[in-house]
């Protein structure tokens, strides 16, 4: 069976001979890890048009020849940048030979310290992996499944925890690490990020850190959580209702949103623009008077990390392909009134897209 993390580096060789660069030095590690498999961090790799090294030190050689059978690599023992040239140079012995840096991970000063010693043979180049990473294989497309379903397992049994249990005195905080330890306990590896939890006013703040405001009697209560399975991530976000009050309006707001989503949702599909789906969006919530209250982009692609290529934003250029993961999650934010947001995983397939998270979102379906 074909590694595939050989077939990804593959695909980058590719792309650097189509923008006749020799190789390409690759600084970030999430990036470092989807090529070569290497949980490790701080060890820069180098795709070449001759081969692939992973720079790495005394601390990993075992983790390496585990994680990357079959992948070289050189150990370091001086300044990284000599190691990072010395390499460059054993594998494409030109003088003329280009070498590319990740320019968006890269720092000034490794720059600079490669710059004196490369003189004009070096480049940046922005996102070559990250758009590579933009779509997604089957089997990634599965761990993005597994994902979600840990997630919505863990939320379900939290629901049903607070619908059963006496709320008033419980705090965001105690929610957030409630929902993750549900996630641990259903398989996840960790949560995909912070588990976002507000009462009430507090979801004014779209990432709303949780405190130690509590539930009460009666109310609203934004969550925005993920899972991480098999180094694949999922995101979604609902809002609960629970007891007998809730704000003023809250029902034709919640409506607004969602109905802002499933007009997004409706609107995917391979050759739209990101900035297109996310003008069907906006462009309704600002017909419905909220314009000025939905104050972030649609969307954004989660795959390894939870927020990455492409972003639904009204400032994409991005073309929307088969394979892509996005998020769609519009929102309302009223200061001193709190806040709405609806986020749904969606796949773009040959002909349309599928929701991938499957928990109901119309207001019965969040109200205990």
């Amino acid at each position: 069976m074909v590694d595939i993390h050989i077939l990804r580096r593959n695909k980058v060789r590719r792309r650097l001979c189509q923008l006749e660069v020799d190789a390409l030095l690759v600084t970030n590690d999430t990036n470092v890890r989807w090529l070569t498999g290497f949980t490790g961090g701080d060890c820069p790799l180098i795709i070449s048009v001759e081969g692939d090294r992973l720079l790495t030190d005394g601390r990993f050689p075992l983790q390496v020849e585990r994680e990357a059978p079959g992948l070289g690599y050189v150990l370091r023992n001086g300044p990284l940048s000599e190691l990072v040239v010395k390499t460059f140079r054993d594998l494409v012995p030109s003088e003329s030979a280009l070498l590319a840096v990740e320019g968006n991970s890269i720092t000034y000063s490794f720059a600079l310290s490669l710059q004196s010693r490369l003189e004009e043979r070096m480049t940046p180049l922005q996102n070559v992996i990250e758009t590579i990473r933009q779509v997604k294989k089957v089997g990634e497309i599965e761990a993005i499944r597994r994902a979600i379903s840990v997630a919505e397992t863990a939320f379900l049994a939290l629901k049903d925890e607070l619908a059963k249990k006496r709320r008033r005195g419980t705090t965001e905080l105690d929610v957030a690490r409630r929902l993750e330890t549900l996630m641990r306990e259903n398989g996840a590896q960790a949560p995909s990020f912070p588990t976002i939890v507000a009462v009430g006013q507090n979801a004014a703040h779209c990432h709303a850190v949780p405190g130690n405001t509590r539930l009460g009697a009666a109310g609203t209560l934004l969550i925005d959580w993920g899972a991480r399975v098999d180094d694949y991530v999922s995101d979604s976000t609902r809002v609960l209702v629970y007891g007998d009050e809730t704000p003023s309006n809250f029902a034709k707001i919640y409506k607004i949103v969602l109905d802002a989503q499933r007009k997004a949702i409706d609107a995917i599909r391979p050759g739209v623009s990101c900035a297109t789906i996310d003008d069907v969006a906006r462009s309704y919530i600002r017909r419905c008077g909220y314009g000025d209250n939905f104050t972030h982009g649609l969307g954004h692609g989660i795959g390894v990390e939870v927020h990455e290529a492409p972003s639904l934003s009204a400032s994409s250029s991005t073309v929307l392909k088969a394979g892509m993961v996005v998020t769609v999650e519009p929102g309302i934010y009223i200061p001193e009134w709190g806040g709405i947001r609806i986020e749904d995983d969606v796949l773009v397939t040959r002909d349309g897209c599928e929701v991938l998270t499957t928990l109901g979102n119309e207001l019965s379906d969040v109200t205990i």
